[in-house]
Order: structure tokens, then sequence, then C-alpha cells
């Protein structure tokens, strides 16, 4: 899945040895506003570059080190032209576009501006985790190549946002403010694990509690008579937090079990009518 977020302190906190580290900012945070002088010149320096580097930019594009892998055509677009912009030094004239067009339009009028335009050159690359998203739309982040955290502002709408706590975001954040980074560009979200499951057609915790919800008595004996060796076998790949997981549904203690004897508890639970008997009772208790 993909998104675009084109549009003195760091705001980072570095792993030091010991393990301690600068504090980020705390909440509340400042309201998040882009002046309409801001979103003016954005547009320009887009315009700018398409009127006079169109043909630099079909040149380089295929220079853009990040990710296009899955993405629309007009996503591939932005991710490269993004890129373009902010920095791809041009050999005809040793700067970025964003460095020309600031030094040209904006830093005689709007040197504050400047400088937060210029800022979108200090790109931090890579993938982040997202450690909190309860102060939106700033999060907190975690650069997972180095360890240091952020504070950073995504621009997208939240009810369109496809990424939460514990997700993996891939893409670029640069300095915006005073102590606040802001992702820029595509981003696109790893695969979580579930939804792997999920793809794949396996059986997890969290899919164990919805059969247990929606499927019918049929549908859970037709998966247990023909899952027998086959799901001992899946299981045994499973991480053991997910093998605990099923154990708690199934009211399994897995104190002092190893895996392999937990696995064996679930599918004999399975086969014993132990569902069979827990949906019936849920159905009798509805009606």
């Amino acid at each position: 899945m993909a998104e675009s977020e084109s549009g003195s302190g760091n705001g980072s906190a570095r792993k030091e040895e010991g393990g301690s580290s600068p504090s980020l900012p705390s909440p509340p945070f400042p309201p998040f506003v882009i002046s309409e002088s801001e979103m003016e010149y954005t547009d320009r320096l887009y315009d700018y570059a398409m009127e006079k580097y169109r043909e630099e930019f079909q040149k380089y594009a295929g220079e853009c080190p990040y990710s296009i892998e899955g993405l629309g055509e007009e996503f591939v677009w932005k991710q490269r032209f993004s890129w373009f912009l902010a920095e791809k030094v041009l050999p005809s004239t040793g700067k970025t576009v964003l460095e020309e067009f600031v030094e040209r339009y904006v830093a005689s009028d709007e040197p504050a501006l400047a400088r937060r335009m210029l800022q979108m050159k200090e790109v931090i690359r890579g993938s982040f985790r997202v450690l909190d998203d309860g102060y939106l739309p700033y999060l907190t982040i975690e650069h997972l190549q180095t360890g240091n955290r952020y504070i950073a502002v995504s621009r997208v709408d939240p009810s369109e946002r496809f990424f939460k706590s514990g997700d993996v975001i891939n893409g670029r954040i640069h300095p915006w403010d005073d102590g606040f980074y802001i992702f820029d560009g595509i981003l696109t979200r790893r695969e979580r694990e579930e939804d792997v499951v999920r793809r794949l057609g396996l059986v997890s915790p969290e899919l164990m509690m919805e059969w247990l919800e929606k499927r019918e008595i049929r549908e859970f004996e037709s998966i247990l008579v023909n899952a027998g060796t086959r799901l001992r076998t899946v299981m045994s790949k499973y991480p053991s937090g997910w093998v605990d997981g099923m154990c708690g549904a199934l009211g399994i203690g897995v104190k002092g079990r190893v895996k392999r004897e937990k696995i064996r508890l679930v599918v004999s639970k399975l086969e014993s009518g132990y569902v069979e008997e827990l949906v019936r009772a849920k159905k009798l208790t509805k009606g």
C-alpha cells in the first residue's frame, strides 16, 4: 500500500552508548499549519521545474533511489519528481532545482520560508517504525537503520491514513520547523504478519477467533477434518507467540510446556468437538 506525502533542535533522539538518549519534543504539540504562502511557493516550484527542467527530469528519473515496486503510474511519477526537485544535483547548475528556485524567488522576500523549504534537502531515507500515533498528525517514529527516534508530521488526512502504531513505513523524512520532521514523497507500508497470514490462507489466533464468531458448525467440521496432520505441520512453523495465542483462545495453559506439546494439545482440542460445542452453546444463548 502507498500514500503520497508530497507536499534549531533537530527533533531526533539518537541512541548513545549506555542506552541514554536526548528527549524528544513532548505533547501537547503545536497546531500543524502550512501557510498559504508556503503552499503558493511550493506550487510555483513544481511549475518552475516542469517548465525549465522537464527534459532533465525525464533523463534522470531512473536514478531515483526510492522503490516504485507496485506503485501506480501517478505514484511512480510523484515518487521520482519529488526526489528530482529536492535531491538531484543537476550537472548543468551544480544545484538542485529546489536550491535554484529558493535563491531566485524566495530568499529575498521570505527568508524564514526559504530556510524551511531548503530543509527538504536534509533527507533521512529508510524504514520507520511507528511507535505512537496518539497525537495525529504527529507520529513518534524510529528509524530502523540507525535507531534514532523522531517526532514526524504526516500530512495525509487521518481518515485515509493506512498505517498505525507498530507498522513499518518505507520512505523519507526531512526537518520541518523547530524540533520536528515531516514525511515526504510516497510512503509504503510493510505487510503486517496478520496480512501475510490472511493472504496465504493460513491460520492465526486472530482468524481462529473470527471463525468462532462467523463460521457455521459444518464449516468448522470441514476445516478440522481436512486439517489433521497438515495443521500440525503448519503450526510447527509459527512463531511461539502465535501458538501461545491459539492456546489462549482455546483455554490451554502454556506454562511449562514446550512448543511441540502446545501444538499437540491445540490440534487435539480442535478434533475433540470443543469448537462445535462452543458455537452451539453460543447459539443457544442468543436464542
